[in-house]
């Protein structure tokens, strides 16, 4: 039906509506995605048979032009939009995602999104990892990844209370500044939130950019017991997440609520 075998010239546009909505749109259209989505990941983890498993989650803005059910405004991206959730792997291999309302947090449906992901995996790896930016820091994540042993790795905001733990150490150091023109300091302590039920390890990474008046701070909150230096390593790493969701929504077009509305 998709492909329009009759025609020549493929399926067009009300062909293609029909098959989404009259079959991939259903509750058991939906589930047979999923199930597909899970089957081809777990064909690639398993044809790389490694130890651990690094999960990468971030969301993004899927611009639409219309009223389509769940549209709203996001104040973060300016626009009106549909706020979907993505996991990834370290290697790009998409492990889930979640359509959301544009007004949807970036962290909401995250336990929903990650628990059966967990389930799923948990017996294949020795390692669990977990990497998420400020958004998804929330003591609701930390307890659910130390319940299920599984090491975290997620971007804190800072804060008064985080400040007054690194006053001691935002003095410039002495000396001639490397080539680069960055002096870093990284630091450690333990910190409780108000909301937290447990002190927790927070790495801090302080660097002085030259020609800049002020340090650029940022705080990680993890149960790892890595270096710190190796904690800031693999928070970065992180970021290729970025390009992934880049590459879905630019070359598979992930952001077709766009197309659609415009009848392309």
């Amino acid at each position: 039906m998709a492909l329009g075998k009759e025609h020549e010239s493929g399926a067009g546009q009300s062909a293609l509506c029909r098959f989404e909505n009259k079959i991939l749109g259903t509750r058991e259209g939906l589930k047979a995605l999923k199930n597909a989505l899970s089957r081809c990941a777990g064909t690639l983890l398993r044809r790389r048979n490694k130890r651990r498993l690094i999960i990468d989650v971030d969301s993004t803005d899927d611009p639409v032009h219309g009223n389509q059910e769940g549209a709203a405004f996001n104040g973060y991206f300016k626009q009106v939009c549909y706020h979907p959730l993505f996991c990834l792997t370290n290697k790009g291999d998409l492990l889930g995602a979640k359509l959301r309302p544009g007004n949807a947090h970036s962290a909401d449906g995250v336990l929903d999104l990650i628990s059966p992901l967990v389930e799923r995996y948990r017996s294949w790896f020795r390692q669990l990892w977990l990497r998420g930016h400020a958004a998804f820091a929330g003591p609701d994540l930390y307890e659910f990844c130390e319940k299920k042993r599984i090491t975290y790795f997620i971007r804190l905001p800072g804060n008064n209370s985080l400040k007054r733990h690194i006053l001691p150490h935002l003095k410039r150091p002495a000396g001639c500044p490397p080539n680069s023109g960055v002096q870093v300091k990284v630091i450690e302590f333990y910190y409780q939130a108000e909301k937290w039920n447990k002190p927790r390890r927070v790495v801090c990474k302080i660097e002085w950019h030259m020609g800049e008046l002020f340090p650029r701070v940022g705080f990680i909150v993890t149960n790892s017991n890595l270096e710190a230096e190796q904690v800031i390593t693999i928070y970065n790493g992180r970021a290729e997440i970025e390009n992934r969701i880049k590459e879905g929504k630019n070359t598979l077009r992930w952001d077709k609520t766009n197309l659609a509305e415009r009848g392309v």
